[in-house]
């Protein structure tokens, strides 16, 4: 996440310097489209979650 923002923001280069900034903008690109793996992880990690926590409320669980 924080690199596509400094890819955004135009400091990546800054902040890490190469010869072939083209490359290297490229790269970054393929990074944050291939992202959507972490981002549906994270949520179907959130939704088990959820679920788990609505099942600890029902009488006859242990946690009730």
């Amino acid at each position: 996440m924080l690199i596509s923002l400094l890819l955004a923001g135009g400091v990546l280069h800054k902040v890490q310097p190469t010869t072939d900034r083209r490359a290297q903008t490229l790269r970054v690109r393929q990074l944050v489209q291939d992202n959507w793996v972490a981002s549906a992880t994270r949520k179907a990690l959130q939704d088990r979650g959820a679920v788990v926590a609505g099942l600890v409320d029902l009488p006859g669980f242990i946690g009730s």
